[in-house]
């Protein structure tokens, strides 16, 4: 379920295949922050108030990536194209919300948004540290 109380499961889950794939500490950190960010933004906002919604959240290991995929079935929404706001001016002058988006951007080494079958599908990646050769 889409639901705020789900998130200490989910970040557990992201956790865990970041463990299991060699991303680092700090990397890692990085990571379940974004995950925790896109999470709260799609039980917030992507469902209306009396409707229940629900998340997918997978993981994919290749050689020298992990991606995190986030399925939602929630309004369409692509929050890879919402512009960066100018920081320079002053919080009054800036309009409200985008900054999530933002620290998202900052925070992974890539995100990719589309719309398939009526879902929403974000991916989350992340760069892996080179594995020693055997």
């Amino acid at each position: 379920m889409a639901e705020l109380t789900a998130l200490p499961r989910v970040l557990a889950f992201v956790a865990e295949a970041a463990g299991q794939a060699g991303l680092g500490t700090e990397a890692r950190g990085r990571l379940e922050l974004a995950v925790e960010e896109v999470f709260v933004n799609l039980c917030t906002h992507a469902y209306p108030v009396d409707v229940p919604g629900w998340a997918e959240i997978s993981t994919h290991h290749a050689d020298d990536r992990l991606t995190i995929e986030i399925r939602d079935g929630g309004i369409p929404f692509d929050g890879t194209r919402i512009p960066t706001p100018d920081l320079e001016q002053p919080l009054a002058a800036r309009p409200v919300g985008g900054l999530g988006w933002v620290l998202i951007r900052r925070l992974v080494d890539g995100l990719d948004y589309r719309r398939v079958e009526d879902c929403n599908l974000l991916r989350l990646t992340m760069r892996l540290p080179a594995q020693p050769r055997r």
